[in-house]
Parts: structure tokens; sequence; C-alpha cells
């Protein structure tokens, strides 16, 4: 490469040999750069990429790539090394077949022993010696019989490489998956024993730090919980009596619930079938989901501290269903599923809406070849979170894309014949919990953004679901 820094083969080498990061960027850019349609380098830089793109996530500051580096040096030896060894093997191979005598069968195979001992040897010496020590066994070889030189052929297309994936999705068991240690926080979410089939459980807090789980909600029933923090809670209450769902406020002190639509009350707003609430860290604004008079389900936003109306629509009234709906942290955009309620191609996709313009762009456009739910952005507003369901099992994967920069899709779960659901971000955006349904029932796992990491929070045949994780 010092020769030729146009040889493609050699930055490919580099690239698998390397255990340096930015080497192994800069060697891929270079192949990708020299051959366009390399699919494998490309491959690779992009699953490269995306590492990085985390870790800019979490607030770190990757070097700038430089050219060459000091995997240079190891790849000249390993290519001496080898041209060494064929060298001795041609040599042996000659003399053992010239045997017209035993007396220089017998100096030939003094000479493989020799020989053979220095290149072993050679693997224990650093650079500067290991060429010397290459460059000595020539100038013996020059001394006997001139042996032909094989011609090389080169092979058209490199072996596939084994490259790492972006993260780490572990065959997990009952027992591989240790307690989160030393995490701060409560997740606010609902689970528990069903006391009937209808799924809907009491709202609960659950401690990170052992796993301590409290019922807040009294008798009162529901899913889809939010909340800022211990003390402002909202969640989708189930109604037995009359089979309806709204969105309510439990006191956790009390455990009693009040309906949300109280605090608008007066401002002639209507809606029913609220659902899906999400806040602002500040608490501020609540994004949520409703069907209004004209039975067409959009998204709105409660702004608590606005004078007069405190309700904004969101969405248009163009004959689609939005729902799930999700806010940035600083309450300028919320990003939403969007579905037509059949089969199409234009099923269900996500589509994020800017508060301050108005403005509207389509962020998945598969239609129902994936079926997209739940996002969740996180606390510093770098990352989306969302499920990807396969239409055909019912079964969802979790999946991270940045934001900022160069739009990056990570897949955080690789499991087909697992469910997991509802990704929940730590206030300081370094775990992110989510529920699953790897053994009996549903529980709550933990992911570590920063270390590819799992953990797992509760350890029964119940059903527990994450809403909030707050400090």
């Amino acid at each position: 490469m010092q020769q030729d820094e146009s040889n493609a083969r050699a930055w490919t080498l580099l690239a698998r040999i390397t255990t340096d990061i930015d080497e192994r960027r800069v060697a891929l850019m270079n192949v990708v750069n020299l051959e366009p349609f390399n699919a494998q380098a490309q491959e690779a830089l992009a699953k490269l990429e995306g590492q990085l793109a985390i870790s800019r996530s979490l607030g770190e500051d990757p070097t700038t790539p430089k050219r060459g580096g000091g995997c240079m040096r190891r790849l000249i030896v390993a290519l001496i090394l080898l041209m060494a060894v064929t060298i001795v093997t041609i040599f042996v191979y000659i003399q053992i077949n010239n045997n017209e005598n035993s007396s220089a069968f017998a100096t030939d195979t003094a000479v493989w022993v020799q020989r053979t001992q220095t290149v072993q040897a050679i693997a224990l010496l650093d650079a500067a010696t290991a060429t010397a020590a290459v460059q000595a066994i020539i100038d013996v070889t020059a001394t006997y019989e001139a042996v032909p030189t094989q011609t090389f052929t080169p092979r058209p297309t490199l072996p596939p490489e084994n490259t790492a994936t972006p993260t780490i999705t572990p065959t997990l068991t009952q027992t591989s998956v240790p307690r989160p240690e030393g995490l701060p926080g409560q997740i606010i979410g609902w689970g528990g024993r069903a006391a009937s089939n209808d799924g809907y459980f009491p709202v609960i807090f659950i401690s990170v730090n052992d796993g301590t789980i409290q019922q807040v909600s009294g008798s009162n029933r529901g899913d889809q919980v939010s909340a800022v923090s211990t003390s402002r809670i909202v969640y989708r209450r189930f109604f037995p009596d009359i089979f309806a769902n709204e969105l309510s406020v439990v006191d956790p002190i009390t455990t009693f619930s009040t309906l949300l639509g109280d605090e608008w009350a007066g401002t002639g707003t209507v809606f029913t079938e609220t659902a899906w609430p999400q806040f602002t860290p500040d608490g501020r604004l609540l994004v949520f989901s409703a069907v209004d008079a004209q039975k067409n389900r959009g998204i709105f936003v409660f702004d608590s501290q606005r004078a007069g109306d405190k309700i904004l629509r969101i969405t248009p009234a163009d004959g689609f269903n939005y729902d799930m709906p999700t806010i940035s942290p600083g309450g300028t955009t919320v990003v939403a599923v969007r579905s037509d309620g059949i089969s199409t191609s234009q099923g269900v996709d996500l589509v994020k809406f800017d508060l301050l313009t108005g403005a509207r762009e389509d962020w998945t456009t598969d239609g129902d070849a994936t079926i997209e739910k739940m996002p969740r952005w996180s606390p510093d507003g770098k990352l989306l979170a969302y499920v990807t369901e396969d239409p055909e099992t019912g079964n969802g994967d979790i999946v991270l894309r940045t934001i900022e920069g160069m739009i990056t899709i990570i897949p955080v779960t690789r499991t087909p014949d697992i469910d997991e659901i509802n990704p929940v971000f730590s206030p300081d955006t370094r775990y992110m919990a989510y529920a699953s349904n790897f053994i009996e029932g549903y529980n709550i796992f933990i992911y570590d953004l920063l270390t590819n990491g799992f953990s797992r929070l509760t350890f029964d045949d119940e059903m527990y679901f994450p809403g909030a994780w707050v400090e």
C-alpha cells in the first residue's frame, strides 16, 4: 500500500486484520472508493458506521480517520513471512524429489529442518529482525540450484468477510440474563397478575436497582402508561362496566384516578377513545391519539400552560388513521404511525410532523411489508426507537434510528420467534427497557446501548410492560 495506494486488495486485507476501528473504517472507505460495486465492503462499512453513530449519540467523539496506521507494519511483515514460507516449501519439494543420492537427500533434509526452525522463530521477532531473518533465508536459498517459481493466479474476488454486526443479540436462556446492577430510577408501567383475561393491569412502579414492584392504581386497571415523575402519571384506563378506554391521571399516594379530559373541560373539545399518551421531559406537553367527532383517529397535543384552548390538532383529516405518537424532547416534532385501515401499499408507516412549520415527512414507505409501531424518542433527542412487526407472525423486533447526520437504522433485537415491544429510554439515554415474551408471559429487559449488553428486570410468569423511566 505504501507503493500503490490504489491496491483495493491490500486495503481489503488491512480491513480484515486490523483491530483498530479507525484504521478499519479508513480501509473500508478506500475499498468502496476504489471498487464502488464491492457490496461486501459497502455492507461492512455501513455496519461500522452504525457502531460509530451509536457512539456519537452517547456523547463520544470518534477520532477522524487517517490513512495508514500502526497495522501497516504488521501487514508488511505478514506478507514477507508468507513469501519466505512459500520459498522454503518449494525448495524442500524440489530437493526431496531430486534425491539422486543419499548424501544430497540428507543435506537437503538438514537444510529443511534448519529453515523450518528459522521460520518458526521469525514469528517471535519484531518487524526489523523478522525482515533480516527472511532476507537471510533468501540468501541461503540462492546458493542452491535455482528453483522455478510457480505462477500465481489471483482469485477474482475475496472470500466473504467475517465482520461484526453493530449489535449483539445473544441466545437468551432463563439463567443467562442477569439482573441489572446499580442502575438508578423507577420504571413506571403496567403489569402483574391479570384480574381477568381482558389484557388490562394495574399501574406499577418497578425499582430498576432491585426489581421491587409496587401497585399504585388501586382497583383501577389499564395500559399505555406515560409519566414525567412518580407524581405525574397518565395511563389509558379501562372501564369494564361500559367496555371503554379513556386517558386518566392516577395519584400514586391515594391510588385514585381522574379523567385527563377534565383538565381541558369547558374548551369545547370532545374526544373519545383517547390513547397512547407521552409527555415531553418537562411535563408541559402531552401528545396522544383520539377519535374525533368525524370518527377519524388523529394526533393531538395538550399544552397544560397554554391560555385558552389547550388542545392542538397535529394530523389532517385526510382519511388516514394516526396513532402511537411520540414527541421530541423540545416539543417541536411528533412522529406517529399512519395506517389506512386496510392492507395496501400505503398501509402502515411512520410519519414526522414539524409543529413549528406544519411540514410533514414520510419516515418509512414500505407499506405493509413491515409494521412499524410504538415509536419512542430518546431524552437527548438523537435517537428514535420503534418496533418492526412481522406481518406473518405478529412478533416484533426493536430497532434504533439516528436523527442527526447520516440516517442509520440499527437493529437491537433479531429474534423472529419472540415478541419484543414497548421500548423506553432511561433519562440519560444510556439504557433502554422493553417487554419480551421469550420465556413465559412478558417480562422487562434492559439493553445497554454502550456495551450491547442485556439484563432482565422481572423474573416470573406474570405480565410486565414499561411505560416510562424516571429518576
